[in-house]
Formats: structure tokens, C-alpha cells, sequence
């Protein structure tokens, strides 16, 4: 069975909108979703929530959610669903890039990376 996870900025952001259909798609396509329950989100989906959030945007707290998402057992998610804003974004792939971190796929829906932050965000 495939694996997923994600992260999603501070809850005052409001990623309910993104995270219901995300939940809703994994269990459609029989994806399990890994890492803590993020439970403040709505009741149904609150149970199959999981993943990270970045509720401050600093360094150590990426650093936290990668060095936790590698000591997943029995192996960790091969892809890591990014739900953030551009310098979120940036840190954790900072914080994964200094952890040597390699085989993850991290992904942003598209059309939000690219509305919301622009061709080449990443830069």
C-alpha cells in the first residue's frame, strides 16, 4: 500500500479546504496517510489528517518536521505533500536539503505554487 504525508502551514491559515480533499482522494485511490494526527481539522477527516504542521516559520521547526518524517518506521513516505506558503515551502526543503535528504518527493499542488508565488518560486 502507498504511503503519503504532508505538511501544512500554521492553523490560522486555514488549509481546511486543501486537506479534506487531499484525505478524500487517499482514501479513494487506498493511500495511507502517515505521521502524527493533525486533529484540528473538521471531525470527519480530523482521524485520517496526518502529517505536519509548520505552525512558526523558523528553521529549527523544519528541521524538527524532517528529522521526525525520517524516523518514521518502517520506512518514511515517499512523498511528502507540501500545503504551505512560499518561505514555509523554503524552509522545510532548506531543512531537508541540510539533512541530506534524497528519494523524497516533495510536491505543491501546482496551481498554487505557481498562482500564489510565481514561475520559479523555489529560487
Amino acid at each position: 500500500r502507498s504511503e503519503i504525508t504532508m505538511v501544512t502551514g500554521p492553523r490560522e491559515q486555514d488549509w481546511q479546504s486543501m486537506v479534506v480533499p487531499l484525505v478524500q482522494a487517499a482514501e479513494k485511490f487506498n493511500v495511507s496517510m502517515v505521521g502524527p494526527n493533525l486533529t484540528h481539522f473538521s471531525v470527519g477527516v480530523a482521524p485520517k489528517a496526518r502529517g505536519w504542521e509548520l505552525h512558526h516559520r523558523a528553521m529549527d521547526r523544519a528541521t524538527e518536521i524532517v528529522d521526525e518524517l525520517l524516523a518514521l518506521s518502517p520506512r518514511p513516505p515517499r512523498f511528502v505533500i507540501m500545503l504551505l506558503y512560499r518561505e514555509e515551502a523554503k524552509l522545510l526543503l532548506c531543512a531537508a536539503y541540510r539533512r541530506g535528504v534524497s528519494g523524497f518527493i516533495f510536491m505543491q499542488l501546482g496551481w498554487f505554487a505557481s498562482v500564489l508565488h510565481g514561475e520559479n518560486w523555489w529560487r
